[in-house]
């Protein structure tokens, strides 16, 4: 199984799939390589972009603080249940 930690899973149109693998190849990179490559080179160009954690998005991000809190609370409510 692999690991969500580490990797997450994308789509991609098969025409651009076709353009990608044969440039892919010639840098002797794998599509996955590849994509990451190109990522990080448009990333570089442009750092004031924000930063996720695995498994967030950009909708997640600013909502981050109220989902945390609820979390705790229902962590809360489920450790008082577990006394009784």
């Amino acid at each position: 199984m692999t690991d969500i930690e580490k990797y997450k899973s994308v789509a991609v149109k098969i025409d651009c799939y076709q353009k990608a693998k044969p440039m892919a190849e010639e840098k002797y990179m794998s599509i996955g390589a590849f994509i990451r490559y190109l990522i990080d080179k448009e990333y570089d160009a442009h750092p004031d972009k924000p930063k996720l954690i695995n498994g967030d998005d950009i909708k997640t991000v600013s909502k981050k603080k109220s989902v945390f809190k609820t979390k705790r609370k229902n962590k809360n409510v489920r450790a008082k249940r577990k006394k009784y």
